[in-house]
């Protein structure tokens, strides 16, 4: 069966775009601020947690009574609640996820209390290779986004939902421009700050690698 045809936009749609591109960018700036209002606190909360918990066996349920935090209620909330979505896009264990992001096994094991909640409540500010979303613009106003999976010097490498990898010459490129992540933003208003915290004391309890 032949795929339908990309869609063209015309010239006045391309000028949205681009504008639309702009007032993202100002969006995400306003939001990392709202965002950084609400950490602080629970921020200063898991610091003290990753001090006085530096070393945590993989075991969970051993776990789970001795730490400031629920690991089996992180764990119910990483799987089940739709307001986080985490089982969407990252898988563990090969449970969940799909191509949009990345597996989490061992993630306890390479990331602090910390950097696990900087990566929760501002999920733009670093996104690993493979993993970025980017929105290009070609010469014949064809539009496409999705994952940049590969970047060479004349071709991008981008996954997207209605084709699947697609390789797009540079030299085609009229406009590119880094999407927003998959990842919701403002989880600190969707997830209580217990919520937060037992989500990310279950994922600091993932040190094992994927078997």
């Amino acid at each position: 069966m032949d795929r339908p045809p990309k869609y063209v936009w015309p010239k006045f749609a391309a000028l949205a775009v681009l504008l639309g591109l702009i007032l993202g960018v100002i969006w995400m700036t306003v939001a990392v601020r709202k965002l950084r209002s609400h950490r602080d606190p629970l921020h200063q909360r898991i610091v003290s947690s990753d001090r006085s918990h530096s070393t945590v066996r993989g075991d969970s349920s051993a776990n789970a009574s001795t730490l400031p935090a629920n690991i089996e209620s992180g764990r119910k909330i990483f799987f089940e609640r739709p307001e986080a979505s985490c089982a969407k896009c990252h898988a563990i264990s090969g449970y969940g996820g799909g191509d949009l992001g990345p597996p989490l096994d061992g993630i306890g094991s390479r990331r602090s209390r910390e950097e696990l909640l900087d990566a929760l409540l501002n999920p733009n500010a670093r996104v690993l290779e493979g993993y970025e979303s980017i929105i290009v613009l070609l010469e014949s106003n064809t539009g496409i986004s999705g994952l940049l999976k590969k970047e060479t010097d004349t071709e991008l490498h981008i996954l997207t939902p209605e084709d699947g990898m697609t390789v797009v010459k540079k030299e085609d490129v009229r406009l590119r421009q880094r999407g927003l992540s998959p990842m919701p933003e403002g989880l600190a208003s969707l997830l209580t700050e217990k919520e937060l915290s037992d989500l990310i004391e279950f994922m600091a309890s993932l040190r094992e690698p994927a078997p």
